[in-house]
């Protein structure tokens, strides 16, 4: 179970809780028994002790027990009873960069993470990888009194959520300290991978557009001698960058692609065509894709990002959108490549010609849809709280997927059209999951 508590330092015992008899009770702890003392990764034994005195929403801590854990005395915590543990939390993580330099140069940009502190309160701690040693971190501790940062060293937290590339010798550091299931978004799926897995869940395979994996320039010729045109996407790319269209005209193939923020067209015949395949993508790992027949608005081709996140219960929820219209004659959206971020309902709307029925229905697939493909990576030996997801609509109101972005989420796309509530509640949802994670879920 889990109670909430005020710590208050007991500088007249060595190794010891004190807690009022009738809490001690409700959690089955016996007066003289033996216990760990958890916070992070660390845990220290201590030995319980109760009376009447000490009220019912108060702990006493032994003054060393706080320097042999670190616990911060400005912070107000949760105790959370399992067996003879008591874990003092939550204590949770955000993993910003590879280097102190990098953190420091975030710090401020930080706050947005605490702006609901209340919401989901315990200790936040910010650190880089630079920051991480055997047993310790070297970083920064939110203080909610004062609404800063300030330095701190200390355990591992509970759980993390971390904004950087890990390494493999990173990730041995913290399989030592037990905390590698508990980061989340902890790993990256391929495009293919993400795919496949998709494909493998009952009800999504109507959202996806035919796959299959690049290994040879035929491939890509005998693909779209079946669907006529296609997309080259490499596995592992972002923001648009380096997709090629290739569409069958009659006697050539034309190929078209976004250079500089460019579009580019080239008329090629077959053997040229396999020539240039063979040159610009050799071996890199590229994924061939059926090209829909999407929703285009004004000569601008015009899809959703959707975000989903886990809550404190780590359930799967839709936070909000933004609609997304890439330059004229272009065959990306992304704002990267010179598009522009819009109101999802305002666009969606708009492209159903303001048919309010049309508009509601298809809002509702599209989150049934994005909450189904969120779904299933739940069983996933990877963890993930965290998807934006990139979604079209095609010219018969079919819904598609296009794309789960879950390696550095672009958080700030609704700041470009005013969304400061939909920015905020990603910011709340990333905090109430690493509380969950933390194991003080919403139930607890």
């Amino acid at each position: 179970m889990t109670m909430h508590f005020s710590i208050i330092t007991d500088p007249e015992t060595v190794d010891t809780v004190t807690v009022h008899a009738d809490s001690a009770k409700a959690s089955n702890i016996e007066n003289g028994s033996q216990g760990s003392l958890c916070f992070g990764t660390r845990r220290h034994t201590i030995r319980f002790q109760t009376n009447s005195i000490i009220n019912k929403n108060e702990m006493a801590i032994s003054l060393n027990c706080f320097k042999e854990l670190g616990v911060p005395e400005f912070i107000k915590f949760d105790l959370k009873v399992e067996g003879d543990n008591l874990i003092i939390g939550p204590y949770v993580g955000l993993l910003i960069g590879a280097s102190n330099k990098r953190l420091l140069r975030k710090l401020p940009s930080l706050l947005n993470y605490t702006r609901d502190y209340q919401a989901f309160g315990g200790a936040v701690m910010a650190f880089s990888i630079e920051g991480m040693k055997p047993g310790e971190i070297n970083g920064f501790l939110y203080n909610p009194d004062k609404n800063e940062w300030q330095e701190y060293v200390g355990a591992f937290p509970a759980a993390i959520y971390k904004k950087v590339l890990l390494t493999k010798k990173v990730y041995k550091l913290l399989s030592i300290e037990e905390i590698q299931p508990k980061i989340f978004n902890s790993h990256t799926f391929s495009k293919w991978s993400v795919y496949k897995r998709l494909a493998g869940t009952e009800g999504l395979m109507a959202h996806l557009p035919h796959t299959v994996l690049y290994k040879k320039p035929i491939d890509v010729i005998r693909f779209i001698d079946k669907h006529g045109k296609a997309f080259l996407k490499p596995i592992r790319g972002s923001k648009g960058r380096n997709i090629k269209e290739i569409k069958k005209m009659n006697n050539h193939f034309l190929v078209r692609y976004q250079k500089d923020r460019r579009n580019v067209e080239m008329e090629l015949k077959r053997r040229e065509l396999l020539e240039y395949l063979h040159l610009s993508i050799k071996k890199k790992p590229y994924v061939i894709q059926k090209a829909l027949e999407i929703v285009y608005s004004e000569n601008r081709a015009v899809d959703f990002r959707v975000f989903t996140l886990k809550d404190s219960s780590g359930k799967w929820q839709y936070i909000g959108w933004v609609g997304r219209s890439g330059r004229v004659d272009s065959i990306v959206s992304n704002r990267s490549s010179g598009g522009t971020v819009e109101d999802g309902d305002l666009l969606l709307n708009k492209i159903v010609n303001s048919d309010s029925q049309k508009a509601s229905d298809l809002k509702k697939e599209i989150i049934n849809t994005v909450l189904m493909a969120s779904e299933s990576f739940n069983d996933s030996a990877m963890n993930f709280g965290y998807f934006a997801i990139d979604i079209a609509v095609d010219h018969d109101g079919r819904v598609w997927i296009l794309e789960m972005n879950h390696r550095y989420p672009n958080d700030g796309l609704p700041l470009y059209i005013g969304d400061h509530r939909t920015y905020r509640d990603i910011k709340l949802h990333i905090m109430l999951y690493l509380k969950y994670l933390a194991g003080f879920s919403k139930e607890s």
